[in-house]
């Protein structure tokens, strides 16, 4: 009879163990920004269209520093700054 009250008592442990697991690890996920915003000149840290971040290199580290890696997918939007050619002064031909 104490046998079998072990056994019961030890698969009855090992039951809520692995449902305690479970729900840490549902909650463990972190969310991290995958839009990430460029503009000439800009100040900020990149996460926002308020604030673009300067340069492609430090959009390249923010995306780094959060975490990314390769396989992931990440949206990098250029803001404009007001000052961009038209697709006339761009469309330049040889004579």
């Amino acid at each position: 009879m104490r046998n079998r009250f072990s056994k019961l008592l030890s698969v009855l442990l090992s039951l809520c163990m692995i449902l305690s697991m479970t729900g840490f690890m549902a909650s463990a996920e972190v969310s991290v920004p995958t839009e990430y915003y460029v503009k000439f000149g800009g100040t900020g840290d990149g996460r926002s269209y308020d604030s673009p971040i300067g340069t492609i290199a430090g959009v390249i580290g923010a995306i780094n520093a959060d975490g990314h890696t390769a396989g992931d997918n990440v949206t990098v939007y250029l803001v404009p700054t007001g000052n961009e050619p038209t697709k006339e002064q761009l469309n330049i031909t040889k004579a």
